[in-house]
């Protein structure tokens, strides 16, 4: 039989919190305690139970994907208020902000990526990245990323590194969710063969007991 909880499916699902990782674990437990009681139930048959045990399990891989889809929804939530407040620092907002940026590049077209950040400056570093000018320093243009970071962590501040804990988790939703998906098709595959090699004297499939 599959395993609801596994490498693809337990990591990430702690990861994204340990009531998930609890959530996942105990779906697992109740499906291994279902395929040993039909281990002892002999009113079915063997393809029967094998049947209604893919079937239980993607039930149970259904409540557990839905729950993965809400945590993500809820985690991209939180993520996508951060971003908004990096988002509306890091644009042009107006002619003023224009003329301001457009000072601090020609202070800034010489000097390297390192001196721009030791300035410690939010419009120093919004001038390297929104300032066409700048794409002329070839320096600061290769370390973009590293000046686009030292910006979000100075909008952000103490929620910088709440950020990444919810980029990760949104990282560990989305693995969590394939993982079970994969798990979910693995039933669906059993199910299939079943019902395939299900074979009875006038020809229709036993009812689920």
């Amino acid at each position: 039989m599959s395993n609801i909880s596994s490498i693809n499916t337990t990591p990430f699902a702690l990861s994204v919190s340990p009531e998930m990782g609890e959530f996942v674990q105990q779906l697992h437990k109740d499906q291994i305690a279902l395929e040993k009681s039909l281990l002892k139930d002999h009113t079915k048959t063997k393809s029967n139970k094998k049947l209604f045990s893919s079937e239980a399990g993607q039930k149970r891989l259904n409540m557990a994907i839905t729950r993965a889809e809400k945590a993500q929804q809820s985690i991209a939530g939180d993520l996508s208020k951060h971003n908004a407040r990096v988002e509306n620092l890091m644009q042009v907002r107006g002619t003023t902000d224009l003329l301001i940026l457009q000072n601090y590049a020609a202070a800034l077209a010489n000097k390297k990526p390192s001196e721009i950040m030791a300035l410690n400056d939010i419009d120093a570093l919004r001038a390297c990245l929104l300032v066409p000018t700048m794409k002329f320093n070839e320096s600061v243009v290769k370390q973009s990323d590293m000046l686009r970071t030292n910006a979000e962590k100075m909008i952000l501040g103490d929620d910088y590194d709440e950020v990444q804990q919810l980029k990760e988790r949104l990282d560990a939703a989305h693995r969590l969710e394939g993982g079970l998906l994969v798990t979910y098709n693995e039933y669906g595959k059993d199910i299939d063969q079943v019902k395939k090699n299900m074979v009875t004297d006038d020809g229709i499939e036993p009812a689920l007991g």
